[in-house]
């Protein structure tokens, strides 16, 4: 009997089909939006900041590791600036888990 609830519950919470499109959109917009951010901070167009960022989207920080490159490849950061970089950073981080959660 044991078994058959959490065999229950565990497909209850299994996501559906649109719910993995909409994880993935959400995941999409919010890259792109941190990209965006990133981009206006540095005063450089959202295509260069995509060009510095590694084809594998696995770095898990993802701020202090763009703002390393940013400062090494095109200019270098004053303070602030590394700072709204992991500020942007800290909201993409918020708002990935928050469309998890959803």
């Amino acid at each position: 009997m044991g078994l058959m609830l959490a065999s229950a519950v565990a497909l209850a919470q299994a996501p559906s089909a649109a719910d993995m499109a909409r994880l993935t959109t959400d995941v999409r917009r919010i890259e792109a939006a941190f990209v965006d951010q990133v981009a206006g901070i540095a005063g450089v167009p959202a295509a260069r900041i995509r060009q510095l960022l590694p084809s594998e989207p696995r770095i898990a920080e993802r701020g202090p590791w763009l703002a390393q490159a940013i400062s090494k490849e095109i200019r270098p950061l004053s303070e602030s600036e590394v700072r709204a970089v992991l500020a942007a950073d800290r909201e993409r981080k918020n708002a990935l888990a928050a469309s998890r959660r959803r």
